[in-house]
């Protein structure tokens, strides 16, 4: 049983309940209930809480064994191994959700050239953490130690916290400007404006608290309670925005042509075939 000074195993704690929460909202609620379908922008983060999931309970009960991860490396070299490759793959996925938000909440997401470079940076996101997971593998075979792990590990949560803010802030942007397409249902709207501002707003502040708190929280390079408020705030608040903004035309067909173009190319072919008859 862990002691109430262990705070990290507390945060964990909290932030997997968290994650798990959100993922049955998702699957009972959306799937089960509902029967909604999931587009990509949802499936990234349906795949970094499933990560989460097991990432959090694992670094619960190494901490009751040998204790938390300090400065000095007091979990063994395979415990350190497999929570760095968790760590990795919770943020690839974090890295698709925010680079989905910054490429696709713009007035252009319909055009090709945007689908294209939409395609390519989710490519190369993939590439590299694959290329990072085989170095962290092939390091561990030779060396048989995980020296490197905290400064990659530290590196890898840096960059998807600040993506994370720059994501909810673009959106926030985007929102107020009216760049986002809301999908129509019977000729009307399916969201409210107000509502989508206040949503994205909240949501921005919700995130901010919880990486905040998590830094200032951050002691010798341990990260102590500030991962429980980003598990309430920011990942039961970013489930609900997400699953929100895909109402929106923005995060639909991500990987197809979208039916703004379909209908824009059948257009061109009935006016090319009029101009023919003429």
């Amino acid at each position: 049983m862990f002691e109430l000074d262990d705070v990290d195993s507390i945060a964990h704690i909290v932030l997997g309940y968290s994650a798990w929460v959100a993922l049955l909202y998702i699957v009972v609620y959306v799937k089960l209930i509902r029967r909604e379908s999931l587009d990509w922008l949802s499936r990234f983060w349906f795949a970094y809480l499933l990560v989460q999931c097991m990432k959090c309970p694992f670094t619960v009960e190494t901490n009751q064994v040998y204790g938390p991860d300090g400065p000095d490396g007091d979990w063994p070299a395979h415990s350190q191994f497999i929570n760095l490759i968790l760590a990795i793959l919770v943020t690839c996925f974090q890295l698709l959700v925010w680079i989905t938000l910054l490429i696709k909440s713009g007035s252009n997401y319909n055009q090709p050239s945007n689908a294209k470079y939409f395609r390519v940076c989710v490519y190369v996101v993939f590439g590299v953490e694959a290329v990072v997971l085989l170095i962290v593998i092939a390091a561990y075979a030779v060396t048989g130690s995980m020296g490197f792990g905290k400064a990659v590990r530290t590196l890898h949560a840096g960059i998807a916290g600040i993506l994370n803010l720059i994501a909810w802030i673009y959106v926030v942007v985007c929102v107020t400007k009216g760049r986002l397409v809301a999908s129509k249902s019977k000729g009307k709207s399916t969201v409210d404006a107000a509502t989508t501002k206040r949503l994205v707003w909240f949501t921005l502040l919700f995130t901010f608290i919880g990486i905040v708190s998590g830094i200032l929280s951050a002691k010798e390079g341990v990260m102590k309670i500030g991962k429980a408020p980003y598990g309430l705030f920011g990942v039961l608040g970013q489930t609900y925005a997400l699953l929100y903004l895909e109402q929106f035309e923005n995060y639909k067909n991500l990987f197809t042509r979208s039916a703004t173009n379909q209908q824009s190319d059948d257009e061109q072919a009935l006016n090319s075939d009029a101009q023919e008859l003429i």
